[in-house]
């Protein structure tokens, strides 16, 4: 009979669900403004069980958060397209 521990050691390397949409976001960001985030400012609020359906929010300079709305569609695709169903449906 296997022991307890050896049973959940399959769930040991999972990433909760925020940390993985916070570095998602982080480098999408960066990728289509070319400037990075710093972790700390992302906040994500309403993740279900699996993330979906959440909004995440940015604390930065305002010029910053004005260059990321008016790349938002942009930035919302490519994180459907590399988190799936984990992807938040609005950034603000």
């Amino acid at each position: 009979m296997l022991h307890i521990t050896e049973y959940f050691k399959k769930f040991t390397h999972l990433a909760p669900p925020e940390k993985v949409v916070k570095e998602a976001v982080e480098k999408t960001v960066e990728k289509h403004i070319g400037v990075k985030i710093a972790p700390d400012s992302i906040r994500v609020e309403n993740a279900g069980q699996n993330g979906s359906g959440s909004t995440v929010y940015i604390a930065e300079h305002p010029t910053l958060k004005n260059e990321i709305f008016m790349h938002k569609r942009a930035i919302l695709d490519d994180l459907r397209a590399s988190l799936g169903a984990k992807a938040p449906r609005d950034i603000r």
